[in-house]
């Protein structure tokens, strides 16, 4: 749970680096996990996964054209999701919910690259 709201922290860096293109997805992907992953709205989970997704190939699309390292950080959030899905399918719950927060700290990571890349880029 933590982890969302560390997501927070990529508005304020994304805001400070001029690339506002990116709050188009961010933002809203930010609110939708706050609100799954403490449970502030029931049935948030598709919502989450689509806008999630949504902001993922945003992401993906600018740093196909920018950095590869960027591109290795994104594609590693979906091998750890498929990893944390397995814990999850045997019942080990805590192990698959720290694969989880790895991934946002992940996209954390790599939006952060991102940004100051594009930052170095346009400047």
């Amino acid at each position: 749970e933590i982890s969302s709201i560390f997501l927070i922290s990529n508005i304020f860096f994304t805001i400070y680096n001029d690339n506002y293109i990116f709050l188009l997805t961010e933002i809203p992907m930010i609110l939708t996990s706050i609100l799954y992953h403490h449970n502030l709205v029931s049935n948030m989970r598709i919502t989450d996964i689509v806008v999630v997704q949504h902001a993922f190939w945003h992401h993906m699309y600018i740093a196909y054209y920018h950095s590869n390292f960027v591109i290795c950080l994104y594609i590693l959030c979906p091998i750890l999701y498929t990893i944390s899905q397995i814990f999850h399918y045997k019942n080990e719950i805590y192990i698959s919910e720290v694969f989880h927060a790895c991934i946002h700290y992940t996209l954390s990571l790599a939006t952060l690259f991102l940004n100051l890349i594009l930052y170095d880029f346009y400047n």
